[in-house]
């Protein structure tokens, strides 16, 4: 037996079948929603018994994909500017 939970879609709302949701869709709120899987749900319901909420999970885990993107931008970069050399330039002082 499937469960549904009624949400929000543009301005309508429908029912879909239900995944164990992390937090409902509210437009005014800027939430987002995502059907978690049973792997997600098993890391998810870890870190609560830890005492980090979902929300915050979700946060740092954002975090630290931008932190990966940054750093894969920076190797980029000095990977691009290797045989830059430094004392080879004038002081700006």
């Amino acid at each position: 037996m499937t469960s549904t939970a009624n949400v929000h879609v543009g301005d309508k709302r429908r029912d879909v079948p239900e995944t164990r949701r992390v937090s409902s869709l509210t437009p005014t709120r800027g939430s987002v929603t995502f059907r978690t899987t049973a792997d997600d749900r098993r890391i998810l319901d870890r870190l609560n018994s830890e005492g980090i909420a979902a929300s915050d999970a979700v946060r740092r885990g954002l975090r630290l994909l931008e932190q990966e993107r940054w750093l894969d931008e920076a190797r980029a970069a000095m990977i691009a500017n290797r045989d830059e050399n430094l004392n080879d330039e004038p002081d700006a002082w």
